[in-house]
C-alpha cells in the first residue's frame, strides 16, 4: 500500500547545527553570515550581534533590540533554496539569576513553507525555547512586553540536499515547471519538498527502480520505471500559478544493501495543455 511505498522514500536527517553567533563582530550584520550552516536572519529593523563578554559572549538581536527577528532555514550554502527542519531551539541568557539585567519574556512562532502557523511558544527568563513539530521553514522571535531581547545558541537539524536530478519536468499554469528537492539522506527522516506547482492543487508521487524517459504527450515524460504508486494526494499549499508547495517528512528504514529509488512528482493542472504538470526525476541513493 501507499504507506509501505512511503517507507522506501526515507532518507535524511541531517546533522545537528549549532550557531553560537561568534562569526561576526559586534554591530549590524547582513543576516547572511550563517548561510553555510543553513539559516538566514532578517527583521524589519535589521540584524545585529553584540558581545557581552564573560560567559555570554556574542548574541544576536534585531537592529534596534526591540523588533521581531526571523530565522529562515535554507539549503546550506544557498540562501535562495528554501529548506525545512524538524527541530529548532534558542537560548535566552537573561533572567533574574542570569548574566544580564532584567528578564526577557519571549514569544516565538514557527511557520511552514506556505506561511501557515505550526505552533507558538513563550519563554520567561533564562532558558531554552524549543520547537519539534512539523516541517519548520522559519521561526519569528519577539518579546511579549516589547522590551529588548537577544538570542544565542541556535540549534537545529541542518538539512543537506541529496539525490541527483535527471530529465526535465513539464509546465502547468503560467508556464511554471514544478520542482522537487530531497534534503539529507543517511539519517532518521526524509524531507521531500514539491515546489512551484499550482497552489491549491493535488500532487502525487510515482516511484521506480530505474530511470526512464517515456513520452506522455506535449513536453511531458515519465521518468521512473516501472511506475509504483501513485502516492497521494498530497495537497499543495499556497494560491496561484507557481506558488504551490508541500513538504513530506517520512521515516528512514534500515537497508541491508545500497538502494536507489527514482521519484517523480505530478501536479493536477490543465493549464499547460496536459491534465498535469510534473517535476524532473530524482534519484535517491541510500546505504546501510
Amino acid at each position: 500500500g501507499a504507506a509501505g511505498v512511503l517507507l522506501l522514500l526515507a532518507g535524511v536527517a541531517s546533522a545537528q547545527a549549532v550557531v553560537t553567533f561568534e562569526g561576526a563582530p559586534t554591530g549590524a550584520t547582513t543576516g547572511l553570515e550563517y548561510v553555510a550552516q543553513g539559516v538566514v536572519l532578517s527583521g524589519p529593523a535589521g540584524v545585529q550581534e553584540f558581545d557581552y563578554g564573560g560567559a555570554v559572549t556574542e548574541v544576536v538581536t534585531s537592529g534596534d533590540w526591540y523588533s521581531p527577528l526571523e530565522f529562515k532555514f535554507v539549503v546550506p550554502g544557498n540562501a535562495a533554496e528554501a529548506a525545512v527542519t524538524t527541530s529548532v531551539s534558542f537560548r535566552n541568557h537573561f533572567g533574574p539569576t542570569g548574566p544580564g539585567s532584567g528578564t526577557d519574556q519571549w514569544t516565538a512562532t514557527s511557520y511552514d513553507q506556505v506561511g501557515a502557523v505550526i505552533e507558538t511558544k513563550q519563554l520567561v527568563g533564562a532558558g531554552v525555547l524549543s520547537f519539534d513539530q512539523g516541517a519548520i521553514h522559519r521561526v519569528v522571535l519577539d518579546d511579549v512586553n516589547g522590551t529588548a531581547f537577544a538570542a544565542d545558541d541556535l540549534t537545529f537539524e541542518a538539512p543537506t540536499a541529496c539525490g541527483g536530478s535527471y530529465g526535465v519536468g513539464c509546465p502547468g499554469t503560467g508556464g511554471f515547471v514544478p520542482t522537487m528537492l530531497a534534503l539529507g539522506c543517511g539519517g532518521s527522516t526524509l524531507s521531500l519538498t514539491i515546489d512551484g506547482g499550482l497552489g491549491g492543487a493535488a500532487s502525487f508521487l510515482l516511484l521506480g527502480t530505474s530511470a526512464a524517459e517515456l513520452p506522455m504527450g506535449g513536453s511531458c515524460s515519465l521518468l521512473v520505471f516501472p511506475p509504483i504508486g501513485p502516492i497521494g494526494p498530497l495537497p499543495l499549499g499556497g494560491a496561484g500559478a507557481g506558488n504551490g508547495t508541500t513538504t513530506l517528512i517520512v521515516p528512514m528504514p534500515t537497508v541491508s544493501a545500497p538502494v536507489t529509488v527514482h521519484v517523480q512528482a505530478f501536479v493536477t493542472d490543465t493549464g499547460g495543455g496536459m491534465p498535469f504538470s510534473n517535476t524532473a526525476g530524482l534519484a535517491l541513493q541510500f546505504a546501510p
